[in-house]
């Protein structure tokens, strides 16, 4: 059983906090979300929406219910109680129909109206700023008004992400103020407190994210949730869904946890990453602020996210444009190595690099396609050693430690751009 207790606001540190303790089965858990004194008013400790939607996927895959002291939204809880939670567990061998106790509250919450987007500037969150850019003089009252960065995972934990978020942090608020934009810079404990592993952003990433929205629900009334997974929504998936990431859903999730008060739109949904890119590309603040490294505050070059992006600027002729923020020279004389990744990725059937793939074909030559095979046959056998380290639990927690411990090296290799 979670029971969420009733939150409070303090004062830390200069920031303001609204904190709770998590009861499960008896272990307390003290979590708390803090941003700037100017955005407390937003907070909003009379209902327990925020916590149930982050803590959600974590309490299906462990088997537990959920009862909150203070009230949860009617509506809120009728979508997850209804559609969510049923379909997720009905198309699943190992999830919980987990039941949520509350008392509802079926007056909306008033908020002040603006219209936000997360930044972290990478390609999906800089296709919403892309996008508005390019049509949003079609939409004027869904003009996005408020920018947010939000620290609930994606740098990880610990020492990686004491390491990436500032940098990260920093190069969101330049643009943001180059385009003048507000930004909002929030802070939370709520991912390390119940990580599991260097995989777990990718399986509370929906999750996580909509927590930190509803944390500031009286500030929005429409945010532009940046949709990720590299597909489009040709991908959607609710089977077995406890083994991808559920980006695979967001087209029921995202419905679910929207209300006539909040609406929360998927945007890019109806893009793959590569047609996303295409709009990126047209918009002059990304090459200055472009950021999709998964290792290091800089554009690695090397990482899986560094790599695709590259091949995508390259298929669209864009690499030169994008010296600000890629080592293109680097690039250009190890192509052949990006070249037997891209074969590589075509033989595993990764559908997600078949637009970059289609248009580079003509130069993937016979030592490509060698060099592909061998990275296929690598990667495979990565995999099933992963699978097998998470398997056996004397080697799991070991391999989950050398795995952190990898992540950190490389994000001290990385720099600061503070």
């Amino acid at each position: 059983m979670i029971t969420i207790h009733k939150p409070e606001i303090v004062e830390h540190d200069g920031k303001v906090r609204i904190q709770t303790a998590i009861d499960i089965d008896g272990e307390k858990k003290q979590i708390w979300f803090e941003v700037d004194p100017e955005y407390a008013e937003y907070l909003c400790p009379e209902r327990s929406d925020a916590y149930v939607i982050g803590l959600l996927s974590w309490a299906m895959r462990h088997k537990h219910d959920i009862t909150c002291e203070v009230p949860m939204g009617e509506e809120l809880h009728y979508q997850i109680s209804t559609y969510l939670i049923p379909s997720l567990a009905k198309n699943s061998k190992v999830l919980y129909p987990t039941k949520i106790v509350a008392d509802l509250a079926d007056t909306p919450v008033s908020n002040a109206g603006a219209i936000g987007t997360g930044i972290s500037c990478g390609i999906d969150s800089m296709h919403v700023l892309a996008s508005q850019a390019e049509n949003g003089h079609l939409y004027p009252s869904l003009k996005i008004t408020h920018l947010i960065h939000n620290n609930v995972g994606s740098h990880g934990v610990g020492r990686r992400a004491e390491l990436l978020h500032p940098g990260v942090k920093a190069n969101a608020v330049k643009f943001a103020n180059e385009i003048g934009l507000k930004i909002i810079t929030t802070d939370s404990n709520f991912a390390e407190s119940f990580w599991e592993g260097h995989w777990h952003h990718l399986f509370m990433q929906t999750y996580s994210d909509c927590f930190a929205i509803y944390m500031l629900q009286k500030l929005w009334k429409v945010y532009f949730y940046a949709s990720d997974g590299g597909g489009d929504f040709s991908t959607f998936n609710i089977v077995n869904s406890e083994k991808n990431g559920p980006y695979k859903y967001d087209l029921l999730s995202l419905s679910c946890f929207s209300t006539q008060s909040l609406t929360i739109y998927s945007e890019g949904g109806a893009k793959t990453r590569f047609e996303k890119t295409k709009t990126v590309v047209t918009y002059p603040p990304a090459k200055k602020y472009l950021n999709v490294c998964v290792f290091s505050v800089s554009n690695c070059g090397e990482c899986w996210k560094c790599s695709r992006t590259l091949l995508a600027l390259d298929a669209l002729n864009q690499l030169d444009d994008f010296q600000a923020v890629f080592d293109i020279d680097h690039y250009k004389s190890h192509r052949w190595r990006y070249y037997c990744r891209l074969y590589g990725e075509k033989l595993r059937g990764n559908k997600y690099l078949k637009g970059i793939y289609e248009i580079l074909r003509p130069k993937i030559n016979v030592l490509h396609r060698l060099g592909g095979v061998a990275w296929f046959f690598a990667f495979w056998g990565f995999e099933f050693f992963e699978w097998f380290c998470n398997k056996v639990p004397f080697f799991s927690k070991r391999y989950n430690a050398y795995v952190q411990d990898l992540l950190d090296r490389k994000a001290e290799a990385g720099g600061s751009r503070e």
